[in-house]
């Protein structure tokens, strides 16, 4: 069952890095937006806040506060908050989580459009949040968007392609780290 959710992250999917304002002032060719209306519709469309509905299940993941969760949220979107990850369409966004889990490795994962993760292996349980995009996994050959929230246990391994559209963000809670090919990328891995 769609939710009023997956229909924006459809849409939004459709039309990222295009300038939409001219493609709905199409749907009402009398009627241009002013620069005004202009102007306020894009500082909306990148407010804080705009990744609220994944503030509670963060929270939970991350062992936060709703507040402190959605805090972060609204970080995704400064670049200074970014740094190079393991591959070059990769960055990373490192977080402080709560109790339950310290010594775990605890952030975002942006992957560019038709990059990819290679083949890995957990070396504990990790848990994902889909916050931006769509990948297909190597499993089942599955699709994962938006909200959907993945669970790989200790000794799972597989590997995952970004599909096309907007880059890939989610958040991961990666307990005892990965192995990539013969390196084991563990929480306290200065690469990381």
């Amino acid at each position: 069952m769609s939710t009023p959710d997956d229909f924006l992250d459809r849409f939004l999917l459709e039309f990222e890095g295009a300038d939409v304002l001219p493609v709905l002032s199409e749907l009402q060719p009398s009627r241009q937006p002013s620069p005004n209306l202009r102007a306020r519709l894009l500082q909306q469309a990148t407010h804080e806040g705009r990744l609220s509905r994944f503030a509670e299940t963060a929270a939970e993941m991350l062992d936060l506060t709703s507040e402190a969760a959605q805090a972060l949220l609204d970080r995704i979107d400064d670049p200074s908050v970014w740094s190079p990850g393991l591959a070059p369409a990769m960055t990373l966004f490192h977080v402080q989580g709560g109790p339950r889990v310290q010594g775990a490795i605890t952030g975002f994962v942006r992957i560019e459009s038709g990059a990819g993760f290679p083949d890995h292996e957990h070396l504990g349980d990790e848990e994902v949040l889909i916050i931006q995009g769509t990948c297909l996994d190597s499993i089942e050959g599955k699709v994962y968007r938006p909200g959907d929230r993945v669970r790989m246990a200790s000794g799972s391994a597989h590997s995952f392609e970004v599909r096309p559209g907007p880059a890939f963000l989610y958040l991961a809670v990666v307990f005892n780290g990965i192995r990539v090919g013969d390196q084991d990328l563990r929480p306290d891995d200065p690469r990381l």
